[in-house]
């Protein structure tokens, strides 16, 4: 069943609906009614694991509306491809710009900041990787992020990436708590599992909106589906040369041969589909084999509009090889290859020509089960192994990656029904059925195993956290979904046992120093972490550094060449490197080269065979950089072993070579490597990206500009700079039509000319700042043990605040981004002086506990955190004793700060689900201490009050100013109340709420007060009691009131009520016991 989105207008206005009607979002399916019940109108941590196609981002898009538009909030948007991302970024726009909502999107993967402005737009799409590096770096803007959107959660399990993912989402329900989160997957083993890890709520459903036929094409070329349909597909047999299939994989040929005449029989039908292969190589290959047979002849269907495409292609590929020439003859016969490999905009145009039919069959490696958006009826899955390097050969695909693959088959709006299809050969015939087709969803398990990914991610946590206390270090692993899956199974002693020999990993390599029972960032560690490399691999560049000081101060010379600089970098565990003979026959080394050498080579057999891998794609890379032609590359290289690099890997190894190279510069650098090696080693590496000499690399600023281009307009005699209003006519006589427009079209941007693409002043600057803020943090640990903190929210309460503290002295905390406290002194009325800490949050519960989970994390010593500041009043003419007016005081009561606005809402209830955070015991007593010694005449805040008011030249409002308005409007008396000192503040000790919008509504006000006893309303306690719970610190909260939360909101009592609240904090914490 569905509904029509005109439901949601009691929710969202009239012009959000007309929005998303205009983009296609004109139903709400059954599947969707419960997602939207859970993340929008309750706004739940939901778990959301459905079968691909029942339109599980929708209730995504109106949680990220009701964030941004409703509270004026900020999402991000998580995926794990740039594909993925780009296909998001482009939709969200479309979408959420008729609304007025803004979208950014960073797909850089490591630590390139290659977004400056991103923390401006309202909705951010970013790949897992880049999520790991705007959290290692602190972004500030994180902190204002209302909404996490984790789409393709399940892709934790991946061995190589998984771990990233799943510390970040870990990072995000720990640091980031009043947050909400939503993660989406698909279909999965134990959806149970990821609610106790990260949701409050899980929805989850393995049936489909379309039914999925799941197919079997045995190698005899019967055809069987499960609803009992079978059909003989005619098969050839040699229709895949077999040289072209790997050796241990021979019956690959058999199972492609078999796939094409399947292919041919769906396509002769007109109908589309995607065939899944397990590698670039593999795609390629079957894809060829299949455009060589549909040009021989004998499909019936219209392959017309595929020739023009083609050529469109044809004029954006600048430097022809036998890779673009494969990818073009297999276009003009309406099919394509596809993976990563790939440029990224060729990509996204194939993917655009199979949407709107042009292409009739993509022939896909088994990323593309990760979300991509393209609709076919069929699916089929050519291969059903996928080579291992662990086990060095050939394994059965995961049950998972199968049933993600054969989810893909068949979409709601475009088919009926979706037909998948596993395709046998004579080794795997009969076998298939049983080992996939009726196979539940598998559990998707942690990677947290690794040791060399866990040991990257411990040292993230504690460098982007400037150091963490000994016995909290395990409490930031119990936020994972390791330990939510195992740690019965394992055991708390062991779990620990394993960290703590990960920590003496650390200290032992110099990542980490102790002091006293304090894990701190060490320099090196800092630099490695913001680099986002492993630890082996930072130990690996120490050494290179040591050696390349060593030969300068030894033998007076550095010897360094691009090929020594490549071949050290490759050697880093975080590249994949081709597989060519074990032995390393064929394989030399120059004597120049081998001079220059930064990494020995090493005894290990294994290892030897990665030296010489290295030592082979370290020459490519040199003749690249020296712009030698690709084909003469991929050519040259044949020759060295039976399975050589690609096209795409040469562009991989680039991007690769940039990232670690800058990671080495850095390392260099705190090694104290002179800047002539690190500026020459800077250069190479950027020359490696785009496989120019020096003089090009200006050329580069224009994204989308390549090196033939850049070499024809540097032969012609312009520079960069004089490119700007150069007139197409010129331009396209030198470089061609496309080319022209992607220069004219970038120095149309404004802010084309404001900064290089290359950052060799950032890098120098990241290592200073390193270096700054490591010896920043032992002089805060060293010199600043504050035992109070006092969070104020607005410049105002922060200054009256500031009067009342002694000796107040201003740091600043560079590190995480730029923050200024003040520390000062309070003195004990039982003897000695309390050390404070003072900061300001900013307005809101994100803000709240954001800045109170860094003051915690920074002080260690903080024993309490006292919230200072202003709130609404919540009045009661009719009971004098609850009759709180303006310029009175506010202290939370032991029932805490109630979040007002945290429910679940449905037709016949609303529901309140705030959790209750009791404030500390200790300052509870306090305060009661006060109280009880107003009846002996005691009120020493009213003195400060008099002192500041003086000090500052202010003076109380008038009673005149202190007017309360029912609800019809009209003016209400106050009652005569004999316990109140005329023109002073009333001390009130009660609940408060606190919420993510101002109130200014009497209605809503006195509903609040009648259910849950209010004494005020604010939009920060709620934030400040999540994070003094989760830091295991005690609050209370402190309130002057300087409004009745109405319509008749005025500024005539907010600078007083900032006094009283904050001399009121001064009197409880003169009360505070040293030694309590």
């Amino acid at each position: 069943m569905t509904q029509n989105i005109d439901e949601l207008i009691s929710f969202f206005d009239e012009a959000t609906i007309d929005v998303l009607k205009s983009c296609g979002y004109s139903e709400i399916w059954d599947e969707q009614l419960e997602c939207i019940q859970k993340c929008v109108f309750e706004e739940k941590n939901t778990f959301i694991s459905l079968p691909t196609g029942t339109g599980k981002t929708f209730p995504a898009l109106l949680a990220i509306i009701n964030k941004v538009i409703k509270q004026n909030g900020k999402a991000i948007y998580v995926v794990p491809l740039k594909a993925l991302a780009r296909q998001k970024y482009e939709h969200f726009k479309k979408l959420f710009s008729n609304l007025g909502i803004t979208v950014g999107i960073s797909t850089g993967d490591y630590a390139k900041h290659e977004y400056t402005n991103l923390g401006d737009k309202q909705v951010i799409v970013v790949t897992n990787e880049k999520l790991d590096s705007l959290m290692r770096h602190n972004e500030p803007f994180l902190n204002e992020v209302s909404l996490f959107v984790i789409d393709e959660i399940q892709m934790v399990e991946d061995v190589s990436r998984g771990l990233t993912l799943e510390i970040a989402v870990s990072e995000i329900i720990r640091k980031y708590s009043s947050a909400q989160i939503i993660g989406l997957s698909a279909v999965i083993g134990n959806p149970e599992d990821f609610g106790h890890w990260m949701a409050e709520e899980v929805i989850y459903t393995e049936e489909r909106r379309i039914p999925l036929k799941k197919g079997i094409l045995n190698n005899g070329g019967l055809l069987r589906f499960n609803d009992k349909t079978s059909f003989q597909i005619k098969l050839r047999k040699n229709l895949f040369r077999r040289r072209l299939a790997p050796r241990t994989d021979q019956e690959k040929a058999e199972r492609y041969s078999n796939s094409i005449d399947l292919i041919k029989s769906i396509v002769s039908k007109g109908e589309q589909c995607i065939v899944f292969t397990t590698g670039r190589k593999h795609a390629e290959n079957l894809a060829f084999a299949l455009a060589s047979d549909i040009d021989s002849g004998g499909y019936k269907f219209d392959n017309e509009d595929s020739f023009p495409f083609a050529e469109e292609l044809n004029e954006s590929i600048e430097e022809r090889t036998n890779f673009s020439d494969k990818l073009l003859y297999c276009i003009r016969n309406g099919i394509s290859f596809h993976h990563a490999g790939i440029e990224l905009i060729l990509r996204e145009k194939i993917e655009n020509a199979f949407l709107d039919g042009t292409l009739c069959v993509l022939v896909a490696t088994t990323t593309l089960e990760q979300g991509i958006n393209l609709p076919a009826k069929t699916v089929i899955i050519s291969d059903n192994t996928m080579w291992s390097s662990d086990d060095m050969a050939y394994m059965p695909l995961s049950v998972n990656s199968v049933l993600n693959m054969m989810g893909r088959a068949g979409r709601p709006g475009f088919h009926e029904v979706g037909n998948a299809v596993l395709v046998e050969d004579k080794v795997t015939d009969g076998l298939l059925h049983s080992r996939y087709a009726v196979k539940k969803p598998e559990k998707v398990l942690s990677q947290f195993k690794n040791v060399s990914k866990r040991r990257m991610n411990l040292n993230g946590l504690i460098s982007s956290n400037d150091f963490i206390v000994e016995d909290k270090v395990h409490e930031y692993f119990k936020t994972t979904l390791w330990y939510t899956l195992f740690i019965e199974e394992f055991g708390e002693s062991d779990f620990k046992k394993m960290i703590d020999e990960d920590l003496n990993y650390l200290e032992d390599n110099g990542f980490v120093e102790k002091i006293e029972n304090i894990f701190i960032s060490t320099k090196f560690g800092k630099i490695v972490s913001d680099s986002c490399i492993d630890c082996e691999t930072a130990i690996m560049f120490k050494q290179i550094s040591t050696k390349i000081i060593d030969n300068k101060q030894r033998k007076g010379l550095h010897l360094l060449n691009p090929w020594s600089v490549f071949h050290a970098l490759l050697m880093s565990s975080h590249v994949m490197l081709k597989a060519y003979d074990k032995n390393g026959a064929g394989i030399r080394i120059t004597v120049e080269n081998l001079k220059c050498l930064l990494v020995d080579k090493p005894s290990n057999p294994t290892e030897q065979v990665e030296f010489y891998q290295a030592s082979v794609i370290a020459n490519i890379l040199e003749k690249w950089i020296d712009e030698k032609p690709l084909q003469y590359l991929l050519d040259w290289e044949k020759g060295i072993g039976d399975k050589g690099i690609d096209e795409a890997d040469i562009y991989n190894y680039g991007e690769i070579i940039e990232w670690l190279g800058d990671a080495l510069v850095k390392i260099m650098i705190l090694e104290g490597v002179p800047s002539d090696i690190t500026d020459q080693v800077l250069f190479y590496c950027d020359r490696a990206v785009f496989g120019v000499k020096t003089e090009l690399l200006d050329y580069f600023r224009i994204k989308g500009i390549k090196r033939l281009s850049a070499r024809k307009l540097f032969e012609h005699g312009y520079d960069y700079a004089a490119l700007k209003g150069l007139e197409y006519s010129i331009l396209s006589q030198i470089i061609g039509p496309y080319y022209s427009k992607i220069v004219i079209n970038h120095f149309k941007q404004d802010d084309t000319e404001k900064q290089s693409i290359f950052e060799e002043d950032e890098i120098y600057t990241e290592v200073k700042q390193a270096v700054e803020d490591n010896e920043e943090i032992k002089h805060l640990l060293n010199d600043h043990k504050p035992t109070i903190g006092i969070v104020t929210a607005l410049t105002e309460e922060y200054v009256s605040m500031k009067h009342q503290i002694k000796n107040p002295q201003q740091i600043t905390y560079s590190s995480r981004g730029l923050a200024n406290y003040d520390i000062g002194e309070i003195s004990a009325t039982n003897g000695g002086t309390h050390s404070l800490i003072l900061a300001l949050a900013g307005m809101g519960n994100n803000n709240s506990t954001y800045r109170t989970t860094l003051m915690i994390e920074r002080f260690p010593s903080i024993k309490y955190i006292i919230m200072v500041g202003i709130a609404g009043a919540v009045p009661y003419a009719e009971k004098v004793d609850d009759h709180v007016r303006l310029g009175d005081i506010v202290v939370s009561s032991e029932m805490g700060v109630i979040q007002y606005d945290l429910i679940k809402e449905d037709d016949e209830r609303v529901e309140h689900r705030h959790h209750p955070r009791p404030p500390s015991s200790d300052l509870l007593k306090v305060a009661r201490l006060l109280e009880m010694n107003e009846s002996f005449g005691k009120y020493p805040w009213i003195n400060y009050i008099e002192q500041q008011l003086k000090q500052r030249g202010l003076t109380r409002p008038s009673d005149d100013k202190d007017v309360l308005f029912c609800s019809t409007g009209t003016v209400t008396s106050h009652p005569i109340d004999k316990k109140r000192i005329e023109g002073q503040p009333r001390v009130f000790i009660g609940p408060i709420g606190s919420g993510n919008r101002v109130v200014k509504s009497s209605e809503l006000r006195d509903e609040l007060r009648e259910t849950f006893k209010l004494k005020a309303i604010e939009m920060e306690g709620s934030g400040v009691a999540d994070a003094a719970w989760q830091g295991n610190v005690g609050y209370l909260i402190v309130r002057g009131t300087c409004d009745y939360c109405d319509s008749h909101k005025s500024d005539d009592w907010h600078e007083y009520a900032t006094i009283v609240a904050a001399a009121y904090a001064k009197a409880l914490i003169e009360e505070i016991p040293i030694n309590p």
